[in-house]
């Protein structure tokens, strides 16, 4: 009599890859694992809710750049002082 062997399977989230790849890892490589799902998991996060925690639109915050000034310390000099090539 021959007997038909089927293999046990594991059930499908115990094969998913981050899971499976949970379940065999241990000490420095399984924390680095949960460290990358948790980094992951919090850029995805923080890109889903990216409209909730910058409610601007680009550019509708700031006014647009002006040119430099006298009004200010860095401003640029006067074309008579500045040194022009050849």
């Amino acid at each position: 009599m021959a007997e038909t062997f089927t293999a046990r399977r594991d059930p499908l989230l115990h094969r998913l890859p981050v899971i499976s790849h949970f379940r065999k890892s241990m000490g420095l490589q399984r924390g680095m694992l949960v460290t990358g799902i948790v980094l992951t998991a919090a850029f995805l996060l923080t890109a889903a809710l990216a409209p909730l925690l910058s409610p601007y639109g680009f550019a509708e915050r700031f006014d647009t750049q002006q040119p430099p000034s006298s009004a200010h310390w860095w401003a640029r000099r006067p074309a008579a002082t500045t040194c022009s090539p050849g």
